[in-house]
């Protein structure tokens, strides 16, 4: 299982339930306390692996274990994540009988939960970096002005549409990729190349022809 949790750590979401054909399908939201101790969440939000080889063991309430044995649990390997801001996600290993783990199970979805909490950071900053780059160019296109992307050595990478209309050009990618200043005068390529130069160093700048 691969569980999410909440702010308060109070509730757990199954997000994703991998399990043999036929078996039920876990995956909705859970409040912790309805199935561990109040030291057994503790251990969890320490980032402590929880081992429990019988739900029946009496180390919790016979509600508790009535509670795993009706989805089908009767042991369980829990191995929680610590990110910066708290307990991100658990990666549990269950079966449907009394189980005694291993120290190699143990480790390896140790290793699992840290490898998949960095793949799963990339894949979401990748996901806001897209989404940051579609807002900003859906507020560039709606600019009425000729609004131009040039990168540090001077290259043309975006113009709006506006602009294409404004400077009369039906193809921007014969145009992409070029260097600005040949658009522009001879005169006015020093000013051009020393306003780049500017805005390499991190200074606003701008000129007139």
């Amino acid at each position: 299982l691969f569980v999410e949790m909440n702010e308060t750590a109070s509730t757990a979401t199954v997000v994703h339930d991998q399990r043999a054909e036929g078996a039920n399908n876990l995956a909705g939201v859970y409040d912790l306390a309805d199935f561990h101790t109040a030291d057994e969440r503790a251990m969890l939000q320490r980032g402590e692996v929880l081992v429990i080889d019988d739900v029946r063991d009496g180390a919790r309430s016979e509600e508790a274990a009535a509670a795993f044995k009706a989805l089908g649990i009767g042991a369980l390997l829990n191995a929680p994540f610590i990110g910066e801001s708290g307990w991100k996600f658990t990666l549990s290993a269950q079966c449907s009988e009394p189980h005694e783990w291993l120290d190699d199970e143990r480790e390896l979805l140790q290793e699992l939960a840290a490898r998949i909490y960095i793949r799963i950071e990339r894949a979401r900053a990748e996901e806001a970096l897209r989404s940051s780059e579609e807002f900003n160019r859906t507020v560039l296109e709606a600019s009425p002005d000729c609004v131009k992307l040039i990168d540090t050595d001077g290259n043309l990478l975006y113009m709006n549409i506006n602009g294409l209309c404004i400077m009369e050009i039906d193809d921007f990618e014969a145009l992409q990729g070029k260097q600005w200043c040949e658009f522009w005068s001879e005169d006015a390529k020093p000013k051009i190349n020393k306003a780049i130069e500017r805005a390499r160093e991190g200074r606003p700048t701008h000129f007139q022809e």
